[in-house]
């Protein structure tokens, strides 16, 4: 072991104990100079120095540890937790985490105010539970998402963020300075670019990158890619993220050395032809950086780009070997910046992969070279096992190191990991590099970008496949219950134990160990791999049959989303629902592939509930026409939408003037009613028809034409009543997720012997007709 990697340890072992022991951090600091005392007075004794070095590092990490725990008076935020409501004002002080119906934002306060007192100084950092949008920052500036930046005025409780039986959500906000929160809370818009003058730049960048993202890829695509090139992993859809845990590819769209690893190669090579190698390494070290900062500095990326910027150094020293030191300094880095990044789990994993590559990377290829050099001639040999190396052994040296932590951190382990990530990984650098050359030309010229983004997409299309296909199959991972920590210890333990026996020389291994490793050593070598087979293209390249028309109800949540096909092959959306990413995800599972284009947007609602996506919708799908209801008192939504439609020229009809739209060959769409509350649309065609009531409260339900299908929602719900249901005459009801969830015994009844279908059972919900007959069909 090397002196350096002795130190670190010791300084890392000092700050788990201190998380342990209560003494103060000058108490540490007192044993640590008392060491140095003993080891001034043994210094004539050479069996004493180096022991006594590392237990001053243990000190000193302790004293670490110590000093950095938080200490709250009158002039921190969180001195004021838990004391009512407080008004609040300062600045968004970190990328805005934009969730499906509510954006995180992370504010370094500045002032704070108690009730009858007057503004008082304070400082620290409040997570606020924000809307989505925000009416004055469209008024000022033209957009209604939060930014890095924005200064904000805060109205709500001030808490102490909680802690889980099974999760301390208290510990996860302490490790990014964060001691305080705000839910429900009012947040008014005060101004833009209110950022640190080197970052508020970058992060201005960062947002143009994820809108461009946007445009030039469908979705989940560019969701997708958003975390891998961007470390924005907060859009891609939940069902995505726990597709990618059950198949153990979850290191795929978190940023780490891998991405690092891909920048230093491409930048060194390119800035060392053109500015010479000295200058090219320096100007590499700088990208790292940049990109460190551009993706949000997560304790992995942090240590990856540590790792790699002192891999640049070392080649131009010729010291490019020692991986085990560069993972030490690394972690001493991060520790002695934030101590409690040790804690991180992103960190952890992170750093245990890289150890697991550089322990067992190379062994595990000499072990098959080896194995395969007793059958094949030598050079054959090592061939195949560096094929075998680049496509599994290397996956599976960082799986060895990080299995206890994913299993005691998540509670479970995917069985079929490795399997997966032998077909999935070998396209990851295709994915990466072609994404980020779309992205750059995109951001350059659109239209140019979107070339380089169609060849892209087979290779995102084949990543989503792969990972939709393995979590499918029965028994990919195994559900553990609670795993105890010193299991963990036990596992390194023998790890670590057999790893530092096998490296000793053959003469001074005991003679157990030979009979031990001779015993339970491969012997068969390499397992056979089961080729999955391949996911069928069409779901991403099928178009829509034409002749017949789809209504498509979309599973949104809250409100409603509903998508007509027409039997030309027009497509009209009526309302959204309450989350933009929901509704896009949705919409590219159901639109032809590179085609972000609605002919026709019904707005028949203006609650945030109904049309709380359409903004976020207009920045990535072209609408060619629109009908809004005269209804007006909507929420934040609607004055955004508004404003959207206009800046993009969109034509617009009130809905009360468009009675009737052609949807082709003799469909039509028609606004039976409009109101002060909202509008009633039915579509026609042939024997088939589908009423789409936004609004019920102003009807009188004996006037309502009898239909096949009945949509009802929640605000619909509370008209249902037996006139309502003999009046309409349905044959299929279909209940949005919120509907299903409010719906009473006696209500129920009223649907009895009828077909409900409810998004929150079935998921998405898919009619389609020929004018004479009806089919149905569910997501699940």
């Amino acid at each position: 072991m090397s002196p350096l990697l002795s130190l670190v340890l010791a300084w890392l072992s000092g700050l788990v104990a201190a998380s342990f022991l209560t003494p103060a951090w000058w108490m540490w600091l007192l044993l640590a100079g008392g060491v140095l005392l003993l080891l001034f007075g043994l210094r004539a004794r050479p069996a004493f120095r180096w022991p006594l070095v590392c237990l001053i590092a243990f000190a000193l990490g302790g004293a670490r540890y110590q000093f950095a725990q938080p200490t709250f008076d009158e002039t921190t935020l969180a001195h004021f937790n838990d004391v009512g409501t407080v008004v609040i004002e300062g600045v968004v002080w970190d990328e805005p985490d934009e969730r499906d119906t509510r954006t995180n934002l992370r504010v370094q306060v500045e002032t704070l105010t108690l009730l009858n007192e007057a503004a008082r100084p304070v400082s620290g950092v409040a997570l606020v539970y924000a809307p989505s949008l925000s009416p004055e920052r469209l008024n000022a500036t033209g957009e209604p998402r939060w930014h890095y930046g924005d200064r904000v005025r805060i109205i709500g409780n001030l808490e102490t963020p909680p802690e889980f039986e099974s999760f301390s959500y208290r510990d996860y906000l302490a490790r990014l300075g964060v001691y305080s929160q705000v839910r429900q809370a009012e947040v008014e818009f005060l101004a833009a670019e209110q950022g640190h003058w080197l970052y508020q730049p970058i992060f201005n960048f960062k947002a143009h990158a994820l809108n461009t993202i946007e445009q030039l890829f469908p979705e989940p695509h560019a969701a997708l890619l958003q975390g891998i090139l961007l470390g924005v992993e907060s859009r891609i859809p939940q069902t995505i993220k726990d597709q990618f845990s059950t198949t153990g590819t979850s290191h795929i769209v978190a940023i780490s050395g891998f991405n690092i690893a891909i920048l230093v190669g491409l930048f060194m090579t390119l800035f060392s032809r053109v500015a010479g190698p000295n200058r090219g390494a320096l100007l590499t070290i700088l990208v790292i950086v940049f990109y460190t900062v551009l993706v949000g500095a997560s304790a992995s990326v942090v240590r990856a780009a540590i790792m790699g910027s002192l891999g640049v150094i070392g080649q131009r020293l010729g010291r490019s070997g020692a991986g085990l030191n560069l993972l030490a300094l690394a972690a001493f880095g991060m520790t002695l910046v934030n101590p409690l990044t040790l804690w991180d789990v992103g960190f952890q994993l992170s750093a245990a992969a890289t150890l697991g590559l550089i322990l067992y990377g190379d062994a595990l290829k000499v072990a098959v070279q080896n194995w395969l050099e007793k059958r094949l001639s030598a050079e054959r040999a090592a061939r195949l096992a560096s094929f075998a190396s680049d496509l599994f052994l290397l996956t599976l040296a960082a799986q060895i190191t990080t299995l206890p932590i994913l299993a005691y951190t998540f509670r479970q382990v995917s069985i079929i990991s490795l399997v997966a990530n032998v077909l999935i990984l070998p396209v990851q650098p295709a994915v990466m590099i072609l994404g980020g050359v779309a992205l750059l030309l995109g951001l350059v010229w659109l239209p140019l970008g979107q070339v380089a983004a169609w060849l892209a997409y087979p290779f995102t299309a084949y990543t989503l496949a792969f990972v939709d296909v393995f979590a499918r199959v029965p028994g990919a991972s195994l559900a553990l219950g609670e795993v105890a920590p010193v299991l963990v210890l036990m596992f390194y333990a023998a790890l670590f134990g057999w790893t530092w026996m096998s490296q000793k020389p053959v003469e001074a291994r005991p003679s157990w160990w030979a009979r031990l490793t001779q015993e339970f050593a491969p012997a068969g070598g390499l397992a056979a791999l089961s080729l999955v087979a391949f996911y069928a293209w069409g779901s991403f390249f099928t178009l829509p049959q034409a002749g017949q028309l789809t209504l498509t109800v979309l599973n949104v949540g809250e409100g409603e989303g509903v998508l007509i096909q027409t039997p030309s092959g027009q497509y009209a959306l009526i309302n959204g629902g309450p989350s933009g990413n929901v509704l896009v995800r949705g919409l590219a599972q159901h639109l032809p592939l590179f085609t972000p284009q609605l002919d026709l947007l019904v707005v028949g609602a203006v609650q945030d509930e109904n049309i709380g996506g359409l903004p976020d919708l207009l920045e990535r799908y072209r609408v060619q026409q629109a009908a809004l209801t005269q209804a007006t008192r909507g929420g934040s939504a609607y004055p955004a939408l508004s404003a959207a439609l206009n800046a993009r020229s969109v034509f617009i009809h009130p809905a009360a003037e468009l009675p009737t739209y052609n949807l082709g060959e003799g469909a039509q769409l028609k606004i039976l009613m409009d109101s002060e509350r909202g509008s009633v649309v039915r579509v026609e065609w042939g024997r088939f028809s589908a009423l789409l009531p936004l609004n019920l409260q102003e009807v009188n339900a004996a006037e309502l034409p009898p239909s096949t299908v009945l949509l009802l929602t929640r605000s619909t719900l509370r008209a249902l009543t037996v006139e309502l249901v003999e009046a309409v005459n349905p044959t299929v009801i279909i209940l949005s997720a919120d509907a299903a969830t409010r719906l009473t015994p006696e209500q129920a009844a009223l649907l009895a012997g009828r077909t409900v279908l409810s998004t929150a059972e079935r998921g998405t919900v898919k009619l389609i007709t020929n004018g004479m007959q009806l089919w149905a069909e569910g997501e699940r």
